[in-house]
């Protein structure tokens, strides 16, 4: 009977020391979970504010470029009417002096005439 007693405490106080190691295990690795958890949320935290700061560069870079591309549009419609107003005024010079040179024409055939 001693030696059943002894067998089972020795077998209750193996039995606790090895449910004392598993909770220190168990433990352990619940920490090193936590950590884990941290590590992802910071990574997590990290790829977004990186995300969002290439979203606004990308932002930044098409509005500058939508603006450099409507005023280079502005400046050549610009250029553009410059070179018709221009052209407009040269055909209507040119209208002009022939007009005049027919109404002479006219006017010295008319003296020729009379």
């Amino acid at each position: 009977m001693v030696k059943l007693k002894n067998v089972d405490s020795s077998k209750g106080a193996l039995v606790a020391q090895a449910e004392d190691r598993f909770k220190l295990r168990e433990k352990d690795l619940e920490e090193k979970i936590e950590e884990k958890d941290k590590e992802i949320d910071e990574l997590i935290h990290d790829n977004k504010t990186k995300s969002e700061n290439t979203l606004n560069e990308i932002k930044k870079f098409y509005d500058e470029e939508k603006e450099r591309l409507e005023k280079r549009s502005i400046d050549e419609k610009q250029r553009y009417d410059k070179k018709l107003n221009s052209a407009i005024e040269d055909y209507e010079e040119k209208i002009s002096e022939i007009t005049n040179n027919h109404e002479d024409s006219y006017l010295a055939l008319e003296d020729e005439k009379n």
